[in-house]
């Protein structure tokens, strides 16, 4: 596990553990991806250490002490929390990404007709975390991601909802290729 390119967690397990891969990502210089679900308080320590937060807009409500402010101002304040970097998940808008010192970039969701939105998240952070593997930039790793998520809604369940990788390149091929016609 020393020389894995990410670790993910989310809060559905404990927080002990969470903390503990968090720890570990440090110590060994991995990325640490935090999708904080189910929402909940957490130790300024973990969100220091946390590489990219991925809240939806439920959770990131949950997480501020201003739950009354916009996507903007709500990944400001997690930036100030000590996180180093944002990515909310919007739903059918898509999602913000806010980096220290960057503008923050607004990218919006793939039109589909959403069958079951269960593994949505999941399929988002995993298809976010193998953007960036894949040397792709932030943006373009939420393109992907979204891409990912937006295939994975089409199908019912979790896992059987999950998009190949070969799958996803076609997806956002047909996508460019409707673009520009």
């Amino acid at each position: 596990m020393q020389r894995a390119g990410f670790i993910l967690a989310q809060l559905e397990i404990l927080l002990e553990t969470v903390d503990y891969l968090s720890q570990f990502a440090e110590r060994y210089n991995i990325p640490f991806m935090l999708d904080p679900a189910p929402a909940r308080a957490l130790p300024s320590k973990l969100l220091r250490r946390t590489t990219w937060i991925t809240p939806n807009e439920t959770e990131t409500q949950q997480l501020l002490s201003n739950p009354n402010q916009d996507s903007s101002g709500a990944a400001d304040e997690l930036l100030a929390l000590g996180v180093q970097n944002v990515l909310l998940k919007l739903g059918s808008r898509g999602c913000l990404i806010a980096q220290p010192l960057m503008p923050k970039e607004s990218i919006p969701a793939f039109a589909v007709e959403a069958v079951d939105t269960t593994a949505a998240g999941d399929a988002f952070n995993a298809g976010f975390a193998v953007g960036l593997l894949r040397g792709y930039s932030a943006h373009r790793s939420a393109v992907f991601a979204s891409a990912v998520a937006g295939i994975s809604v089409t199908r019912p369940g979790a896992q059987p909802s999950m998009p190949s990788a070969e799958e996803v390149e076609q997806f956002l091929q047909r996508q460019s290729s409707s673009s520009t016609a």
